[in-house]
């Protein structure tokens, strides 16, 4: 297929209007809530804003979903462009509101403005100016955009079992999960290309305490919650990071590649000086433990003068999950705190560094974004690309949104935010993955 993209003219103020109304849409979902009618809102608006995606796409009709084809010249391996479109919910002790969609300061502002509503609007941008230029795709393309993907629902895997239901060989499929990365070290001069290839298996508890001790049912969670938990297993870098690192050392100083060159006599020190440098990814080195609030549907049948919240223990795919699991529930019971298992979710697959579905997305960003080091990264927790595993060729984890780590690091907490003109790469991504099939 030609290139376009020498004639076609982005426009940033558009993307970024187009995602300040998607994120002022307030899709927030958990378990036990979920108000119908702002999800009716919100695509009543995406549908006036994309006039040509909903009238030259066919509606699949799945439940659960925005899921749409285009039909290309043929049928074969398939391309699906997929993000979500429900959210967490947001405190007020933001910088600006979290639900009116602030541009500000070179910046859009808001919740889903990173997880993940800049990708899905840069998706349907993209389509739009396809569609308007009467550009037709090799291959097939789905859109597929679930709303309860933050509570595990139903509706990536009502897509997917629709297209087995119909046969649909699907090639590639690329979802939320890495992102174009600013250089994270001040001795780091190129940007990285994250691209997600793993996924964590996580088991989620309910945890009550009662009051005792001369303390209330709160305060003796508050304590629990707040105290340094024990060790959950072993932190290592996994195959994912040892490769990472691999890719990422020539571009270091000397002292750095040395230090990395001998991983397996420096892992301890590497990876503690690497939490050092990147406060708040800890986590991916090894089977940890976050807190989250109990939401009314788990702790209906929580006793009077308990107290109540959820655990969420997770691990790479190469730790132990039922030791961190036994270590987590020993440690709670020696505080008095009882757990059930709510729910679990078992990642499979690691996406191979010399599959094709890794390399034609490391060279799409390539030629949209100038060189970038493409690296492997094993996403901190679960994406609706899960449910693909081991029925697509290829699974990708990748939001194409220039962001830093700080930026990152807003993922389901306070003043979420994507750079004004980081849009536009993004838009341009998708155009030209599109025109790669």
């Amino acid at each position: 297929m030609a290139d376009t993209n020498s004639v076609f003219r982005p426009d940033p103020a558009r993307y970024a209007r187009s995602l300040s109304e998607m994120i002022r849409c307030a899709t927030v979902s958990f378990a036990g809530y979920c108000d119908e009618q702002t999800f009716v809102d919100y695509l009543n608006y995406i549908k006036e804003r994309y006039p040509l995606v909903f009238s030259r796409c066919e509606d699949l009709g799945v439940d659960g979903c925005i899921f749409l084809k285009w039909k290309g010249k043929k049928a074969e391996d398939a391309l699906v462009m997929m993000s979500h479109s429900d959210v967490v919910p947001a405190d007020d002790d933001w910088r600006y509101p979290p639900f009116e969609g602030v541009i500000a300061e070179g910046k859009i502002w808001g919740r889903g403005a990173v997880d993940t509503k800049s990708s899905f609007c840069a998706i349907l941008e993209a389509v739009e100016s396809l569609l308007a230029e009467e550009c037709v795709p090799a291959n097939d393309v789905y859109i597929l955009s679930s709303f309860s993907e933050e509570v595990a629902g139903d509706g990536a895997p009502n897509a997917v079992k629709w297209l087995k239901e119909h046969s649909v060989s699907v090639g590639l499929v690329i979802d939320e999960g890495g992102a174009v990365l600013e250089s994270p070290l001040p001795m780091l001069k190129k940007d990285l290309l994250a691209i997600g290839i793993s996924e964590r298996s996580s088991v989620r508890f309910l945890i009550e305490a009662q009051a005792g001790q001369g303390c209330s049912a709160l305060t003796n969670l508050s304590k629990f919650v707040t105290q340094k938990a024990p060790s959950l297993g072993k932190q290592q870098l996994t195959p994912e990071l040892r490769e990472l690192l691999n890719r990422v050392a020539p571009h270091l100083p000397d002292a750095m590649q040395k230090m990395i060159a001998r991983v397996d006599r420096v892992e301890k020190p590497l990876i503690a000086m690497l939490t050092k440098l990147l406060p708040g990814f800890s986590s991916i080195f090894g089977p940890c433990v976050s807190f989250v609030p109990a939401n009314s549907a788990a702790i209906e049948n929580v006793k009077a003068g308990t107290a109540a919240a959820v655990a969420v223990v997770s691990v790479n795919q190469c730790d132990d999950l039922n030791k961190a699991l036994d270590r987590f529930k020993a440690y709670a019971e020696e505080n008095h705190i009882k757990v059930t298992e709510i729910s679990r979710r078992i990642a499979d697959g690691v996406e191979p560094l010399d599959g094709d579905g890794f390399k034609q997305v490391a060279a799409v960003a390539n030629r949209v974004y100038g060189e970038l080091i493409a690296v492997p990264y094993p996403i901190a927790g679960n994406t609706d690309a899960r449910h693909f595993v081991g029925y697509a060729k290829h699974c990708i984890r990748l939001s194409p949104v220039r962001m830093t780590f700080a930026q990152i690091g807003t993922f389901h907490n306070k003043n979420e935010n994507v750079n004004f003109d980081s849009m536009t790469n993004a838009v341009l991504f998708y155009r030209e993955l599109v025109k790669d099939i």
